[in-house]
């Protein structure tokens, strides 16, 4: 009798331990998301409020700079979308829609940090937001082909219309 009840024992022991693997593993892959998202907040808040301190940077950057915060908008507006994307990062339903958001953003950064400022930790910043959005677009691409299929279909069929 002992043997079975340990058995049984042993086996809802294995079965409890499951889920908490699996909420351990889905959990860890969330983590770099997470800190791509605090990024994006991070530096997002410090377009209003500058509690970072400021590198030097090459005078190309400080051109580029000097003429985004000139125009009075474009740096608040930037940390706008960095703080909204961010935060869209963080839930798993709106994930899409703030890789989306923070997309023309990256665009920018990413030669930013490699051509302008020339830093050597922009380097890996850059591939790390590369990678992250690359990796979120990835997981969504269902619903983004969904999305990109039905405008091409579209296209298609006023494509046909006009050879008719």
């Amino acid at each position: 009798m002992k043997d079975k009840n340990s058995i049984q024992r042993k086996e809802a022991h294995s079965d409890s331990t499951l889920p908490i693997k699996d909420f351990f593993i889905q959990h860890l892959r969330e983590v770099p998301i997470w800190i791509m998202s605090a990024l994006f907040l991070l530096f997002g808040a410090s377009k209003f409020y500058p509690f970072m301190p400021t590198p030097p940077v090459a005078p190309e950057a400080g051109r580029f700079m000097g003429a985004l915060l000139s125009t009075g908008y474009v740096w608040q507006f930037v940390g706008l979308v960095e703080i909204v994307g961010g935060a869209l990062l963080l839930v798993r339903n709106t994930r899409l829609i703030g890789a989306l958001l923070l997309l023309p953003v990256i665009a920018h950064i990413v030669p930013y940090l490699w051509i302008l400022a020339r830093t050597v930790p922009g380097i890996p910043m850059g591939l790390f937001l590369i990678a992250m959005e690359g990796w979120i677009l990835w997981e969504n691409r269902r619903k983004l082909s969904g999305l990109l299929g039905s405008a091409s279909s579209a296209h298609r069929e006023q494509e046909i219309e006009k050879l008719n």
